[in-house]
């Protein structure tokens, strides 16, 4: 009888040494992951809108397809964001939307029509979109089953964008070229994918052991009868459809407005204080490393911040910063102010994670994350290209960012507003 109960100890321990490998496993491969799923989005963001200025787009141009690029995008993000709930898996679908980004991304950078171009831009954001929506899925299903902080985690991401942006700047500079980018961009989403390839799908029922063998089938049985459930999207709607939520979303709204003006026209405001390709690099690395310490401090500190006052801090910060922008005319201001930035979007993404996890349930992780995109695509992206390229062709840049000022004022006061709803719902 000791006999037995000691072989049931040692397997139960050897169970459970097992479990805590394989969780520091998944730990280590997601991070290298994150890291790694972020080098292209350098390219994309920060490098991308000039590509397109150089190649010959008009104003008009340019104005419709930063109109389009959100619509397609949402669209995008849904589809696979549903798909990814009914089926219930997340990293077979990464697989297979990266080795369609790596065809696209080809003919773009081997195109002469510039209508052709932007179509295949279009299909590449229909792509590209819900790999960023699903990262955050897997990301923040996976930080629970590992008993990691989704801060943490993303802290990588913004460490692989900081290295990215600032190396990518460099060889642009050093090996100018339109093909050169294209490959670059490749090349990355290549070695993200191999990245992928370590992680397992925190959506498979074999995810985490438990420590003890009757938990892990107790686990096992309760996520397989949750598979079988089906997701449909109206049984989300009494968690999105409240007034905190609702107010939520309008300030998300009018700040994410902002994120259009800095994304499309920073590069073009390097480029009138006579920066250069390092210089643009220079200022998207800045605040993605600043951005690495703040995800890092929070993950490992696990101070618990209520989300909605942060994201109005977040705003503070950002708001701040646009005026400021609008009147410089020195480059070492604005490289100064993108550091400053980092904080800001940190904040932003860290307690944007906080509160979708807080309010909506797992089993709608990426279906409330495709939601969550397809608002901010319609009422932010779209409109705040719209609005964006109507200042920058009358008013110039000075204008975008004093609107753009306001315009996160607008937002302070609505996050705390959504705050007040927020607690007295408590």
């Amino acid at each position: 009888m000791v006999e037995m109960s000691t072989q049931r100890s040692k397997a139960v321990q050897s169970h459970v040494n097992r479990a805590e490998r394989f969780r520091t496993l998944q730990f280590r491969y997601l991070c290298v992951y994150m890291f790694m799923v972020y080098t292209p989005a350098a390219a994309i963001q920060s490098f991308f809108p000039l590509y397109y200025r150089d190649s010959g787009y008009t104003d008009a141009m340019y104005g419709l397809q930063n109109a389009l690029l959100p619509i397609v995008g949402m669209m995008g993000s849904f589809l696979f964001g549903l798909i990814s709930d009914k089926r219930s898996r997340i990293k077979s679908i990464l697989m297979t939307i990266m080795l369609l980004l790596m065809v696209v991304i080809y003919f773009i950078f081997h195109v002469s029509s510039l209508w052709l171009m932007m179509g295949l831009v279009l299909l590449f954001q229909f792509l590209w979109a819900p790999v960023s929506s699903l990262t955050d899925s897997m990301v923040m299903l996976s930080a629970r089953r590992l008993n990691q902080t989704f801060a943490t985690i993303r802290g990588f991401g913004a460490a692989g964008f900081a290295v990215a942006a600032g190396i990518i700047g460099w060889i642009l500079d050093l090996l100018p070229g339109e093909s050169t980018m294209g490959w670059i961009v490749i090349g990355l989403i290549g070695c993200t994918w191999l990245t992928l390839c370590l992680i397992r799908d925190p959506r498979s029922p074999q995810y985490v052991h438990s420590e003890q063998v009757k938990s892990l089938e107790k686990e096992q049985e309760t996520r397989k009868g949750a598979a079988k459930q089906e997701v449909r999207i109206r049984d989300l709607a009494p968690y999105v459809m409240t007034p905190r939520f609702m107010f939520f979303i309008a300030a998300m709204i009018v700040y994410q407005m902002t994120f259009s003006f800095n994304d499309q026209y920073f590069g073009f405001l390097v480029r009138e204080l006579n920066g250069t390709s390092f210089h643009i690099g220079l200022g998207w690395m800045l605040p993605a490393a600043v951005e690495v310490v703040i995800f890092l401090y929070l993950g490992r500190s696990r101070h618990q911040l209520r989300p909605l006052p942060m994201l109005a801090i977040s705003a503070v910060i950002f708001s701040v910063r646009s005026f400021i922008l609008a009147w410089t005319d020195s480059l070492v201001v604005v490289m100064l102010l993108q550091a400053v930035q980092g904080i800001a979007i940190a904040f932003f993404f860290i307690y944007v994670a906080e509160y979708m996890m807080d309010t909506i349930p797992d089993k709608f992780r990426a279906s409330g994350q495709a939601v969550l995109q397809m608002i901010m695509s319609i009422g932010a992206a779209v409109t705040g290209s719209i609005i964006g390229a109507y200042l920058y062709h009358h008013y110039g840049l000075q204008g975008l960012f004093v609107t753009g000022g306001w315009l996160l004022i607008i937002s302070i006061g609505i996050f705390l507003w959504a705050e007040r709803l927020e607690v007295n719902t408590r």
